[in-house]
């Protein structure tokens, strides 16, 4: 797998604010759909620049309906992409590619292939205390007492797919059935996949 990275939106727009000023680990990946026409192209040609300017709207990595990971903003790096206001700084926002405004397509099996690889391959490596997978609706009902509605990913994200991929590399982790989110991924040792 490969990551390609996008320098356009962090220089035109943000380039993210630093983890490092703030001590902050990262320890959770969001995962959202962009619900409509977001695209690189639409990102690039203008999107939500009244947002973007102030590093909000903004996510670390688009993963496109062909699988090709995008890396929007470097991960050592923090924007406001979940309306969690400050606990982004201890997260990574994974934009998947939905052109249902409501997030209904289903997502293409290249597009989980790339999140799996992008999550288990290359960013638990990187940090460590990595340990929390979850929707971006979870995310927002975490600090808004469970008010918050949009679907996000959607009600097509398959999270089955993320358990059994943790089962078939023998991965341990906590899950609270209740939210689509899992928890406490305790195995140290990060899966490996074929590339």
């Amino acid at each position: 797998m490969e990551i390609i990275k996008d320098t356009f939106i962090r220089e035109k727009y943000h380039s993210g604010f630093s983890r490092k000023r703030t001590l902050s680990k990262v320890s959770e990946v969001v995962i959202h759909g962009t619900g409509g026409g977001y695209t690189l192209e639409w990102m690039r040609g203008g999107g939500r620049a009244e947002q973007y300017y102030k590093g909000i709207a903004l996510f670390h990595y688009l993963i496109d309906r062909a699988g090709v990971i995008w890396e929007i903003i470097d991960p050592d790096r923090w924007v406001y992409h979940s309306s969690r206001g400050r606990m982004d700084r201890r997260s990574i926002g994974i934009e998947l590619e939905n052109y249902s405004r409501t997030n209904e397509w289903d997502y293409s099996d290249f597009q989980y292939d790339s999140l799996l690889w992008l999550v288990f391959n290359h960013l638990r490596p990187l940090y460590p205390d990595l340990n929390v997978i979850m929707s971006h609706k979870r995310a927002w009902q975490k600090v808004s007492g469970g008010k918050y509605t949009k679907e996000c990913p959607g009600p097509a994200f398959d999270w089955d797919k993320i358990e059994k991929f943790m089962h078939s590399k023998s991965l341990t982790f906590d899950h609270d059935p209740r939210y689509e989110s899992y928890w406490n991924i305790r195995d140290i040792t990060p899966a490996i996949m074929d590339s």
